[in-house]
């Protein structure tokens, strides 16, 4: 079944069945769109399982690595796709679907470090050449920073992913989920902010807390 032609008869068929009553129009989400929701969603709840004994909430490297990692996992499992660790280049994930000739949907990355994904060959270079090679794919990068250091962080990240995207017809999208925290060898996760970076605008998403925060 031609999913696209599907959907087309479907809208042509309510707006006439509601040509009296209200205009119709076309909602779509991108797969790398619901994702991140997904993904993000899941990464906070989850964290009750791996919380510390003290109960404050926070991460060190090797316990929250590992947890980045199944979330990924998972939210590809709940929308019927499949996930690829260390491919393309090593890659930390490709996420695709699970037809016969597979459709790459979303490449992902994850780093522990903020400062890294600016590095030659790291995150986000690695991000922008793998999706530069999609006809449809759009990236998701998963990263934590310092609460004073936010705000500079996020616009390095949307001017390079800007800078490149405005240059190129039918350029990837990038989904920037961001641990927010505060303290140093122990971090204390505050929430998490979302922005989604097209082209020439940028959409803010509704920040997502912890759940012993809330």
């Amino acid at each position: 079944m031609d999913a696209v032609k599907e959907f087309d008869k479907a809208l042509s068929q309510l707006k006439a069945s509601l040509r009296d009553i209200t205009s119709v129009e076309a909602t779509i989400h991108p797969a790398a769109e619901v994702f991140t929701l997904i993904f993000c969603e899941a990464f906070a709840s989850d964290q009750l399982e791996h919380q510390l004994e003290n109960e404050r909430l926070g991460a060190t490297r090797s316990n929250w690595t590992y947890h980045t990692a199944f979330a990924i996992k998972r939210t590809a499992q709940i929308m019927g796709l499949s996930c690829r660790f260390e491919a393309m280049g090593r890659l930390d994930a490709v996420i695709e679907t699970v037809e016969e000739k597979p459709r790459i949907a979303i490449l992902a990355e994850w780093e522990w470090d903020y400062q890294d994904i600016f590095d030659k060959g790291k995150e986000l270079e690695k991000l922008w050449k793998g999706t530069s090679g999609l006809k449809y794919g759009n990236a998701l990068l998963f990263t934590y920073c310092p609460l004073n250091e936010y705000e500079d962080f996020v616009k390095s990240v949307i001017e390079y992913w800007q800078g490149r995207a405005v240059k190129k017809k039918n350029p990837p999208l990038l989904f920037l989920p961001v641990v927010v925290f505060k303290g140093d060898s122990f971090r204390e996760f505050q929430f998490m902010r979302i922005v989604e970076i097209h082209p020439r605008k940028v959409k803010l998403w509704n920040d997502v807390y912890f759940s012993l925060l809330v």
